[in-house]
């Protein structure tokens, strides 16, 4: 779940790279501020959050093993140059 000082922040683009080759996907955040992502191969992934007028998160490393599903917290996007990550939400990546 992706949110502001104001709530859930829908049409936020989130990237998911793999951090051990040139691939990604982009979704993008629902009106309630969650995503998911399609199956990906199982590996090690950053993901980076660009909301309007947000700052741009970017997480540490996420390992994904086979069948596993990841939950990714609640992202807190900060205006401008801030931003924060708390672990507390719904959103997830999960592989195949």
């Amino acid at each position: 779940r992706i949110e502001d000082e104001n709530g859930s922040v829908a049409g936020a683009e989130v990237l998911i790279l793999d951090a051990d080759s040139p691939r990604g996907t982009t979704v993008i955040s629902g009106g309630d501020g969650s995503f998911e992502s399609p199956l990906l191969s199982p590996g090690r992934f950053v993901l980076s959050v660009r909301g309007t007028a947000h700052a741009v998160y970017t997480s540490g490393g996420i390992a994904l093993d086979v069948h596993a599903r990841h939950d990714a917290g609640t992202i807190r996007l900060g205006a401008g140059g801030s931003l924060a990550g708390d672990r507390v939400g719904s959103a997830s990546i999960s592989s195949s």
